[in-house]
């Protein structure tokens, strides 16, 4: 495994299908409680449909989420010996099944395309040790790391500047010119009288007030 802040644990059993993986997960005896489990997606089926395979899936995926709490799910690199489009259909399977399980599915069909074939060995299932191991080493490590790291930190946001106080508008009365008021009438009924212009009455007035 590449250097770096992680440490690593394996349990392999190479050719298992999802039913003999399901078991040895069940009897598996970890000395150390680990802070993540990488569950390998099974690519042998033996003869069964997607379906079949699907639920076989989701019995390793259960078992394993029952003992330890951080699971996810990396895809199997393809093998050029089987039919491309059964492995493109288990692994849309595989994936549906994971996330009724709420884990996270990791696909690497995009990192194993099927022109490199210095990827794989001769018999165009086993991966070659110094290209293709070396690729599916780097995408475990990776893989982990961005599971344990999980979403970078949201950004502080600045404080926002409280808003300026609404301006109250109030309104100014310009009188201009000889102003009269009646001593018999009301103080609120008041008369403006300029030269040349009309009379402006308490209605106006009282208009004025609500703008």
């Amino acid at each position: 495994m590449p250097e770096g802040c992680l440490k690593f644990g394996f349990l392999s059993n190479p050719g298992a299908c999802a039913t003999v993986l399901r078991k040895e997960v069940m009897a598996a005896k970890v000395e150390v409680e680990p802070d993540l489990v990488c569950l390998m997606a099974p690519c042998n089926t033996g003869r069964m449909t997607i379906e079949e395979a699907g639920r076989e899936f989701g019995k390793l995926i259960l078992s394993a989420v029952e003992r330890w709490p951080n699971v996810f799910v990396l895809d199997f690199p393809t093998r050029l010996s089987e039919d491309l489009d059964y492995q493109e259909m288990l692994r849309q399977e595989y994936n549906r099944v994971a996330v009724r399980f709420n884990v996270r599915y990791i696909s690497t069909a995009a990192q194993f395309p099927v022109k490199m074939t210095e990827l794989w060995c001769r018999d165009g299932v086993h991966l070659s040790d110094e290209t293709g191991m070396a690729r599916l080493v780097d995408l475990i490590w990776i893989a982990s790391y961005l599971q344990l790291e999980g979403p970078p930190p949201s950004l502080p946001q600045p404080p926002r500047k409280p808003a300026p106080p609404a301006k109250t508008f109030i309104p100014t009365l310009v009188v201009t010119g000889e102003v009269r008021v009646s001593r018999g009438k009301s103080s609120h009924d008041w008369t403006e009288v300029t030269s040349g212009m009309r009379k402006t009455t308490a209605e106006d007035f009282q208009g004025l007030l609500r703008i």
